[in-house]
C-alpha cells in the first residue's frame, strides 16, 4: 500500500519521538510518505494537500492536524514565529471547521481511504481550557467525517488510558515557540526526550504536545490496527 501522513510536528516527529518511524519498521512492505511539517495548521495542511495534484493516488491517508490552530491563540511567541515562517492558521472555530471541511474534500480526491484524527493535547491536564477547546473542535471534526463516506474518525486519547478526568496529570505545557525550537536542537534521541518528559511528570508527551516514546508507541499502535485491518464502519449522513 501507499500510505500518506499529513500533519504537523507530531507527524514530522520533531521535537519528540516519531510514530511514523515506528510504523516504517513495522510495515516495510508498504510505502509510507510523511508530509508532516512543524507548525502546520489545518490551513497549511490543506495547502500542502492541494500541492500534490498530479501525484499518484494513495491507498490510505492519515490526517492529523489542528492543535496549532489552538496553540497560536495561547502562545505569545506563536503568532510572531508563524508570521516569520509564513505559517497561517484558522483564526476562529468557524474558519477551522470550514478549512477542515475543505481539507477532507481535497484528501478524499487523492486517497481511497482517509482517517481523520482528532487534535490530541495542549497539556496532559484534560481539564485545562485549551483541551476543552480541542474537545469542541474534535466533535466538529467527527461531525464533518460523517459527510464523507470514505473517511473514518479516530480520537487517540482512548489509546492513552493514563490521561483522563480521574487521573492526576502534570500541568506542564511548553508555550514558547523558542522553547520548542531549542528542544528540536537539543533532544536528539528518544532517550533524551523521555528523560525530559519524566522530569516534567508527563506520561505521553515531551512538553504537553509532542510525543515521547510511550506516546509515539500508542499512536503507532492505533494506526497499525487501521493499516492492518479492513476499513472501519463507514459513516454516512
Amino acid at each position: 500500500m501507499r500510505i500518506a501522513f499529513f500533519g504537523d510536528s507530531l507527524t514530522e516527529g520533531r521535537p519528540g519521538v516519531s510514530y511514523v518511524d515506528i510504523l516504517r519498521e513495522r510495515f516495510p512492505e508498504h510505502e509510507l510518505v510523511n508530509f508532516g511539517r512543524g507548525g502546520e495548521s489545518v490551513v497549511g495542511t490543506h495547502e500542502q494537500v492541494l500541492s500534490l495534484d498530479g501525484t499518484p493516488r494513495f491507498d490510505l491517508a492519515f490526517v492529523w492536524t489542528g492543535v496549532n490552530d489552538v496553540l497560536a491563540r495561547i502562545s505569545w511567541t506563536s503568532p510572531i514565529t508563524r508570521a516569520v515562517l509564513l505559517l497561517p492558521w484558522a483564526d476562529s472555530r468557524e474558519e477551522f471547521i470550514d478549512r477542515y471541511r475543505a481539507l477532507l474534500a481535497s484528501v478524499t480526491e487523492r486517497a481511497t481511504r482517509v482517517v481523520a484524527v482528532a487534535p490530541l493535547f495542549v497539556g496532559e491536564d484534560l481539564a485545562n481550557e485549551w483541551n476543552q477547546e480541542l474537545d469542541v473542535r474534535a466533535a466538529a471534526v467527527e461531525a464533518l467525517c460523517k459527510r464523507f463516506p470514505s473517511v473514518e474518525f479516530v480520537h487517540l486519547r482512548s489509546a492513552m488510558p493514563d490521561v483522563g478526568p480521574d487521573q492526576v496529570a502534570s500541568v506542564f505545557v511548553e508555550r514558547s515557540s523558542f522553547g520548542t525550537v531549542w528542544e528540536v536542537l537539543a533532544l536528539r534521541t528518544p532517550a533524551d526526550v523521555d528523560r525530559v518528559s519524566a522530569e516534567r511528570g508527563l506520561r505521553y508527551t515531551l512538553d504537553g504536545i509532542h510525543l515521547n516514546s510511550r506516546g509515539a508507541a500508542a499512536v503507532a499502535g492505533t494506526f497499525a490496527k487501521l493499516i492492518s485491518g479492513p476499513a472501519g464502519t463507514v459513516r454516512t449522513e
